[in-house]
Parts: C-alpha cells; sequence; structure tokens
C-alpha cells in the first residue's frame, strides 16, 4: 500500500487533484493493464499461443497476479519508463534534437505523464488513485489489495482485444522492449540470482529511493514541482541524471 505525502506537503495539490484523476483515459488503463499482463505472462499480442491463455487457467494467473503489490507494480512501472526513456533519448536518432525541456521523452513517459512522489517513491497518480474505481480496468478488478482476474476465456480475449485496440504498436513496442531489456538485469543492492522484474516490493522501493537525489527526493521532502515527478522529469539533464542512477543500481 501507497501512503500519501508527509503532512504539509502538497496540500492544495491533493484537495484539488479530483480533476485530474478524471484525466485517466482508456488509453492510460489500457497501456497499464498491457505492462500488468505482460509481468503475469499474459502475451496479449499473440493470445491463442500464450500458455496462460489457452486454457485461461485463471486460479493460476491469480497466483501469480497475488505475487503484486499496487506498490511493487509503481515501481516497476516507474522502472519501465526510464528504461523506455533511455532507449528512446540515449539511443535514438531523436536525441540531438531535444530540447532542454520537453514532452517527448519516450513513449511510456508520454503517456504515464502523472508521476508524483508519495512515501514509497514515484507513483502514477491517474492509475493509483483510480485504482478503486469499478469499471476501470477492462481486464481486472483489485480487490484485496490486488489485481484479479474473474473472466470467462471467451470474455477475456474480448476484452483484451479492446486493450490492444487502446494501446497502438509504440507503447506495446516501448513495454515489451522495455521487458525484455530489464529481465535480465539485477540489482547490486541484492545480489542473487533474481532479475529485477521478480524482485519483492521492498528492494524496489529502496532503489526508488536512491536515485537522483534531485527527482524523488526533491519533490517529496522540498515540494519541488508541487511534487509533480512528471514535470521534473521534462528538464532533459534531470531526465539524464535519474536514468544513469537507475542503470548504476542494475548490473
Amino acid at each position: 500500500m501507497e501512503f500519501h505525502f508527509k503532512k504539509g506537503h502538497l496540500n492544495g495539490w491533493v484537495k484539488g487533484r479530483s480533476k485530474e484523476l478524471k484525466m485517466c483515459n482508456l488509453k492510460k488503463t489500457a497501456a497499464f493493464e498491457y505492462f500488468v499482463s505482460k509481468l503475469a505472462g499474459i502475451n496479449l499480442r499473440n493470445l491463442e499461443k500464450s500458455p496462460s491463455v489457452k486454457e485461461l487457467d485463471v486460479e493460476k494467473l491469480n497466483n501469480k497476479l497475488s505475487e503484486y503489490s499496487m506498490t511493487r507494480y509503481m515501481k516497476l512501472l516507474y522502472f519501465f519508463c526510464l528504461t523506455d526513456a533511455k532507449r528512446e533519448i540515449y539511443n535514438n536518432r531523436r536525441r540531438a534534437e531535444l530540447p532542454e525541456e520537453t514532452d517527448h521523452n519516450g513513449s511510456l513517459l508520454e503517456i504515464f505523464n502523472n508521476f508524483a512522489a508519495y512515501l514509497n517513491g514515484p507513483v502514477e497518480v491517474d492509475i493509483y488513485e483510480n485504482r478503486l474505481n469499478k469499471g476501470v480496468f477492462s481486464l481486472f478488478t483489485f480487490e484485496d489489495g490486488r489485481l484479479r482476474l474473474e473472466l470467462r476465456k471467451d470474455e477475456f480475449l474480448n476484452r483484451a482485444q479492446k486493450v490492444l485496440n487502446e494501446t497502438n504498436s509504440a507503447i506495446q513496442d516501448a513495454i515489451d522492449g522495455a521487458y525484455s531489456e530489464l529481465e535480465n538485469k539485477k540489482l547490486k543492492i541484492l545480489p542473487n540470482d533474481k532479475s529485477i522484474l521478480e524482485q519483492d516490493t521492498t528492494p524496489l522501493v529502496e532503489v526508488a529511493h536512491n536515485l537522483s537525489p534531485n527527482v524523488w527526493p526533491a519533490c517529496f521532502y522540498y515540494n519541488e514541482e508541487k511534487g509533480k515527478i512528471s514535470e521534473l522529469l521534462k528538464k532533459r539533464d534531470l531526465l539524464y541524471a535519474e536514468i544513469q542512477k537507475f542503470e548504476n543500481q542494475l548490473m
């Protein structure tokens, strides 16, 4: 469970954020569901060949989903966004074209554009604060702190197609690409055989707290940009620093 800001932090923003939550549109929630499905081993792009969907073993899928708290999703989502931004900015032809402040820092940061500083690190506010709203997700429900699947195979396939229709190929490629890169990365702070994608919530929070001091700490403790990390990451130098700090945590 994520905790909100320290007393006195972002009071005005918290009181007025209800209007922002309405901006959690279908494209953003669909992209998040594609991301969750990827972590759960569901290949939405090739459903009929996905082992977890072929027989739609709901119990097995829910056992996998039960491993993920919403805090764990939020940290991994943030790391996916940084990984995608690195691919876009460092390895992409657009790097030289970007101004010092830009809204185009990677496909994922463009769609997941409302990260804010919570106690346990960056959180995509629109997704997190809407998680309890009935019907916000097409494939999943949120119960007892976990996302769950409660659909028959035919209904699942129909809704999965809707998720695909709401996420363009660039977003799907970005999520797939970040997954492929991170599944082979391990954490320096916890040298074991697990990739970062397999780590529990606690080490992921530890990593999130130890990136650039000018991003999450600046937002959480000093209310930079009213706590809105996404606003800070529009500044290219801060985004570069955050990416570099994250890369330094991996091996």
